[in-house]
C-alpha cells in the first residue's frame, strides 16, 4: 500500500504563506464581471483563456476595521474571539457586499484551520468561492487550501476535483501543489496519473524530500515496473548515498525480480564496501551471493574480514560457512583450519570426519589420523565405522601396521563398514606373512 504523505502539507503553515487575505490592499472598483466557469483542468505548462483578471472590490471603513482587529486575533491565536467577531461581522453583511461576505468567509475558513474543524473550514471556503467575488490570486489560494484539507480527511476524489480548477488557472503552480495531485492520485491507486504528478514535483523542486521519491517508487512498485522501480532507487541512492535501505532495495528487486543476479551481488558488494552492511545477517547475503555467482574466494574474504572486525559472529554455522567459501575456492589451508574452529564448537564429531576428508584430498595422511581419530573421541557420529575405516587407512599410508589393524577391527564392528574392513584386516595381515616370510627365507 502507498505510503500516505499528507505529513508533507502541515495546513496551518501553509495557510501562513498562503496569507490571510490582505484587507489593507483592498481597491475600490466597479463590481467585477461574470466569470467564466473554469472547465475540467489543465497540465501544468499550458495558457488558460486569457479572459481572467485580477478582481477586487471596495470595504467599507467598518468592515475594515473589524478584519483589521480579526486579523490582530488571529496573529495572537486568539481563534475563539476571532471566530465570534467574524461571525457577528457577517450577519451584519447579509448581502450588501459579496466581496466583503466572500472575504469574511476566507477568514472564518482560516480560523476553523487553525482550529483543526476542517469540516467547517471547508464548509466556508466552498461558500466563498460560490459567492464568485474573491480575486484570483484568492481564488488559486483558496482552492489549494481545499485541496489540502480534503486530502487531510482522506476525502481524495474531492481533493482532485478543486485541485484539477486549481491547475485550469494556475500556469506555474509550486512543487507542494503538484506534489498533492500525485498523492490524492497514489491514495486512489491510480498510479499511472500519479507517477506523472510526482515526476512534474521532483522536477519542479530544488531540492526535492525524500518521502516524494519514496511515493513515486511506491507507485513504480505498485504497477509492478520493476525497472522503473530500480531507476528511482538508483536515483535515490546518489542523492542518499547512506540510506543503507535503498542499496537492500535495490539489490533486492534485481535479484528478485529482474534476474539481474550479478547487478546485484555489484549493489551488495558496494554498499559493504562502504561500510553500510554491518549486521550480520545483511554480510552473510553477500557472502552467500558470491558463493552462489561462483566467487567464493570474494565471499570468503568478506566473511573473514567481517569476523575479525566483529559484524559477524565466530559461531558454529559461521565457521563452517567460511570453510564452505575456501573449500569451493581451493584454499585447503583456509577451509581446514575455518573447519577445525567449527568442529570444536560442535556437539559431536561429524565435522572432524569431514576435515579428515579434506586432508585425504590432499593426501595428508597424517592429519587425516588426527582428525578421524578426534571425531571418534567426540563422538555422536552417524557411521562411527567409517571414521574408524578412515583412521585405518590413514595408519596403513604411514606404514603403521599394527594401529591400522586396531582401527579396521574396530570398523569392521560396525555394519556399515564390516565387510570393506575385514578386507582390509585380510589384505594387511597378507601383506605382513609375505614380509615375515620373505625375512625368514633371506
Amino acid at each position: 500500500m502507498v505510503r500516505r504523505v499528507i505529513n508533507a502539507f502541515p495546513l496551518v503553515a501553509v495557510a501562513l504563506a498562503l496569507g490571510v487575505p490582505d484587507v489593507v490592499s483592498a481597491q475600490a472598483e466597479p463590481p467585477p464581471q461574470q466569470r467564466q466557469e473554469a472547465p475540467m483542468y489543465r497540465m501544468p505548462g499550458t495558457s488558460p483563456e486569457p479572459d481572467r483578471t485580477q478582481r477586487q472590490s471596495a470595504l467599507t471603513e467598518r468592515t475594515f476595521s473589524i478584519l483589521t482587529a480579526a486579523h490582530e486575533q488571529i496573529g495572537n491565536e486568539q481563534y475563539q474571539e476571532a471566530e465570534a467577531r467574524l461571525q457577528e461581522l457577517l450577519g451584519r453583511l447579509g448581502r450588501s457586499s459579496n466581496y466583503e461576505r466572500a472575504l469574511v468567509m476566507q477568514n472564518l475558513g482560516y480560523v476553523y484551520l487553525a482550529l483543526e474543524r476542517y469540516p467547517q473550514a471547508l464548509q466556508m471556503l466552498e461558500q466563498s468561492l460560490q459567492i464568485d467575488a474573491l480575486s484570483h490570486r484568492e481564488t488559486q489560494d483558496l482552492f489549494r487550501m481545499m485541496g489540502q484539507l480534503y486530502a487531510v480527511q482522506e476525502q481524495w476524489r474531492e481533493s482532485l476535483r478543486v485541485m484539477q480548477r486549481y491547475y485550469y488557472w494556475e500556469s506555474d503552480p509550486p512543487a507542494d501543489a503538484l506534489l498533492l495531485m500525485a498523492t490524492a492520485y497514489a491514495q486512489l491507486e491510480d498510479f499511472r496519473n500519479g507517477i506523472l504528478w510526482i515526476q512534474r514535483a521532483i522536477q519542479k523542486s530544488s531540492t526535492p524530500r525524500e518521502n516524494w521519491y519514496q511515493l513515486w517508487l511506491a507507485m513504480h512498485h505498485g504497477l509492478r515496473e520493476y525497472q522503473e522501480s530500480a531507476d528511482v532507487l538508483a536515483q535515490m541512492i546518489a542523492i542518499w548515498p547512506g540510506n543503507k535501505n535503498y542499496w537492500q532495495q535495490l539489490a533486492g528487486l534485481l535479484w528478485a525480480d529482474l534476474n539481474r543476479e550479478a547487478d546485484a551481488l555489484a549493489v551488495w558488494s558496494m554498499a559493504y564496501r562502504r561500510g553500510l552492511l554491518t549486521e550480520e545477517s545483511e554480510i552473510l547475503n553477500v557472502v552467500r551471493g558470491y558463493m552462489y555467482r561462483n566467487a567464493p574466494y570474494n565471499g570468503a574474504r568478506v566473511m573473514r574480514d567481517a569476523m575479525e572486525a566483529g559484524h559477524v559472529r565466530p559461531t558454529l554455522r559461521n565457521w563452517e560457512l567460511l570453510s564452505q567459501a575456501y573449500q569451493l575456492s581451493q584454499e585447503n589451508r583456509q577451509a581446514i583450519s575455518a573447519l577445525q574452529r567449527a568442529a570444536a564448537l560442535s556437539d559431536d564429531g561429524e565435522l572432524y570426519v569431514r576435515e579428515a576428508q579434506l586432508h585425504a584430498s590432499a593426501d595428508n595422511w597424517t592429519g587425516v589420523q588426527t582428525a578421524a581419530a578426534n571425531a571418534i573421541q567426540k563422538g555422536g557420529l552417524r557411521n562411527p565405522g567409517r571414521a574408524w575405516m578412515m583412521v585405518g587407512m590413514a595408519a596403513y599410508e604411514r606404514k603403521q601396521y599394527q594401529e591400522a589393524l586396531r582401527a579396521f577391527r574396530s570398523a569392521a564392528q560396525h555394519p556399515d563398514s564390516s565387510r570393506l574392513a575385514s578386507q582390509w584386516i585380510q589384505h594387511i595381515n597378507h601383506e605382513l606373512r609375505v614380509a615375515r616370510e620373505l625375512r625368514e627365507g633371506i
